[in-house]
C-alpha cells in the first residue's frame, strides 16, 4: 500500500488502557514515575496523579485520559513513525533497548518498535536536502514535538513470519501470536485440492 509517512520527533503518547487492567494497580505507582500526564476527561485540566484514590477507579469504567509526555522514558522513545492504518499502528524508538537483543520481540500492544529509528528517519527524509542527520538530532533535542511529512508517499508492508529461512540456509520457527498460521494452512489446503497441487 503507498501511503504518506509522517516522522514525528520527540511525540507524546496517549495511552490506552486495555480492559482488565486494574487502575489501582496499574496507575498508581506509575504515573508519576512515567511523567504521565492525567486527565478526568479529554480536553480537561492536567490533575495530579497522587490526587487520586486509584484504588476506587475500575479500569472498565474509566473516565481518566493519560497521556506520557516526551523525554527520556517515553515509551515511544524519540522517533515515532506514522502511517495511515485503521489499527492505529505506527513503528516508533524506544527507551527499552534491552530488548532487541531478545528472541521474543510481542512486547507492544500492536505498534513496532525500531531498532535504528534514527538510520530509519535518515532514510525516510533521504530525498529532502533540508533534514541531514545533524538536524534530525537537532530536533530530537528540541523542546517541542516536531511533525515531518515525507515529500512523496511511500510503500509500507508490515510482514508477519512465523517460518522463514536464515540466512544460513536453517529454518526458523517463532510461536504464532496472533493466531493466524491455522487460516493460512486452511487457505494453502483449499488452493491446493483446488488446484490440483
Amino acid at each position: 500500500m503507498r501511503v504518506s509517512v509522517q516522522s514525528r520527533f520527540r511525540s507524546w503518547w496517549p495511552i490506552v488502557l486495555l480492559s482488565g487492567f486494574a487502575a489501582a494497580m496499574f496507575w498508581q505507582p506509575a504515573a508519576t514515575a512515567l511523567e504521565t500526564a492525567v486527565q478526568e476527561a479529554e480536553g480537561a485540566p492536567e490533575i495530579d496523579p497522587a490526587a487520586v484514590d486509584w484504588s476506587q477507579v475500575e479500569a472498565e469504567s474509566l473516565t481518566y485520559r493519560f497521556r506520557q509526555d516526551p523525554g527520556p522514558r517515553n515509551s515511544l522513545g524519540r522517533i515515532k513513525f506514522m502511517f495511515p492504518n485503521k489499527f492505529d499502528v505506527y513503528l516508533h524508538d524506544t527507551p527499552e533497548r534491552g530488548l532487541f537483543s531478545r528472541a521474543a520481540r510481542d512486547f507492544s500492544s500492536g505498534c513496532i518498535r525500531v531498532e535504528k529509528p534514527l538510520e530509519l528517519a535518515e532514510y525516510l527524509l533521504r530525498d529532502d536536502p533540508d533534514w541531514t542527520r545533524e538536524r534530525i538530532l537537532v530536533a530530537i533535542d528540541a523542546e517541542e514535538t516536531q511533525v515531518v511529512s515525507l515529500r512523496k508517499p511511500l510503500n509500507v508492508h508490515i510482514l508477519y513470519w512465523t517460518a522463514w529461512l536464515a540466512e544460513d540456509g536453517r529454518a526458523q520457527f517463532r510461536q504464532d501470536i496472533y493466531l493466524r498460521d491455522a487460516a493460512l494452512y486452511r487457505a494453502l489446503e483449499e488452493r491446493a485440492s483446488t488446484s490440483g497441487w
